[in-house]
């Protein structure tokens, strides 16, 4: 759920930008080295999350638990 939650929020926010398809490489760079939080409706669990450079997608859970993860483009 937090996935389409973000995909939805990300592509409703940016409708100026529609006549512009980024490139795999201005895609990266938007993601790389951001720290994002977010909160779990379902099940009501806040986390935040760090997208690094090298594709390493850390997230660390209200509770403390953290995950890692790959991400890429």
């Amino acid at each position: 759920m937090p996935t389409i939650l973000f995909t939805l929020t990300f592509a409703t926010t940016m409708p100026a930008y529609a006549d512009h398809k980024l490139s795999a490489e201005e895609a990266k760079a938007l993601f790389s080295n951001k720290t994002w939080d977010g909160y779990n409706e379902r099940d009501g669990t806040s986390y935040v999350v760090y997208s690094a450079a090298d594709g390493t997608h850390n997230r660390e859970r209200g509770d403390g638990k953290r995950l890692t993860n790959k991400w890429f483009i």
